[in-house]
């Protein structure tokens, strides 16, 4: 079975991400709100 005809495709070898200051700082700002909502849920848990 080939490439083209797998259930699941073969992924491309894993390489380290390298991200740039944009990337980490939108990053950093979802896990921030992220945090930020699951703290109010736990507070009306």
């Amino acid at each position: 079975m080939d490439d083209t005809t797998a259930i699941v495709p073969r992924q491309p070898d894993a390489t380290p991400t390298v991200y740039d200051a944009a990337t980490l700082a939108v990053l950093a700002a979802m896990e921030k709100a992220a945090e930020k909502h699951l703290d109010a849920i736990r507070r009306r848990a």
